[in-house]
């Protein structure tokens, strides 16, 4: 029986790299058209996040252009994150996904009312979120 098994892990070493995602060269025309925004870091990506960018575009002609033009956009910011930025960003993402799809849609919609103040208004309400935030560190530090 441990033969077997021993010829089955070694079967499966072996032919893991055909598992990997491709390298820029390796992908379709289509692909790297979509992914045009990432090509600089493809192949530094390692193969999860490769794959998880190629199911984003797996229908990307389908898309209208300016849903195109949204998901390059996406691309451009990812790319501008550190490692860290992304990092949270997924944090949040993930805590977002977790929660109840009503409290996803109430925050969703309390967002749009957000975005439809003026640049002046946000402005005011960034730094008096930014005044609170800077009230609970002063309070937590005095506890301690």
């Amino acid at each position: 029986m441990a033969p077997r098994r021993i010829a089955f892990l070694t079967a499966c070493l072996v032919t893991l790299p055909a598992w990997a995602a491709p390298d820029w060269a390796g992908l379709s025309a289509g692909e790297q058209r979509a992914l045009a925004p990432l090509s600089r870091q493809w192949n530094a990506l390692d193969d999860d996040q490769r794959e998880q960018w190629r199911g984003i575009v797996q229908h990307f002609d389908e898309l209208t252009p300016q849903e195109q033009a949204r998901v390059r956009e996406r691309m451009k910011t990812w790319t501008g994150l550190s490692a860290q930025e992304r990092q949270r960003a997924l944090q949040q993402y993930r805590a977002l996904r977790s929660r109840p799809p009503a409290e996803r849609e109430a925050l969703h919609e309390r967002w749009q009312e957000y975005q439809n103040l003026s640049p002046e208004e946000r402005a005011r309400m960034r730094e008096a979120a930014r005044a609170r935030g800077n009230e609970r560190q002063g309070r937590g530090k005095g506890q301690q």
